[in-house]
């Protein structure tokens, strides 16, 4: 269903080899709408990091293809060109463009920068263990036995 979403209930019944009548009651239990939401979240992660790794690649061809025009005709590219280059490079570094900011229902502004991956699931997980933390202690204790 993930791979084929395309295929109706009638197409899905018939190649499990089961009656659409209880292919729909399995597919509308509590048990299968969790199991596949893992599923699909994990398809849609793979097939994100897929995306990612290619743009990454691209990316690096072109920054490439950029560095050695660049070197190869520094002398003939037209001013322009360098800096637009240099400026585009700098801003995908994180300098030289206005600093993002969010405005929030307060007088204060949040700064948002970027991170890597390495300090984004880190704080997601220190987040995961806060709330953890705070579910626990909003659970009121049993009542002791009478």
């Amino acid at each position: 269903m993930v791979n084929h979403p395309e295929l109706s209930l009638r197409e899905c019944a018939h190649y499990f080899n089961v009656t659409q009548p209880w292919l729909s009651t399995i597919i509308n239990s509590d048990g299968w709408k969790d199991y596949y939401a893992r599923v699909v979240q994990d398809h849609t992660a793979r097939s994100s990091q897929n995306i990612v790794d290619k743009t990454e690649v691209l990316a690096d061809l072109a920054v490439d293809v950029l560095t050695e025009r660049l070197e190869r005709e520094r002398d003939s590219l037209p001013l322009r060109m360098v800096k637009e280059t240099a400026e585009m490079s700098l801003k995908a570094l994180g300098y030289g463009g206005r600093p993002i900011s969010v405005q929030i229902n307060d007088p204060e502004n949040v700064r948002i920068g970027l991170v890597d991956s390495v300090v984004l699931e880190n704080a997601r997980r220190k987040m995961k263990l806060v709330q953890d933390v705070e579910e626990d202690t909003d659970t009121p204790a049993l009542p002791s036995p009478a």
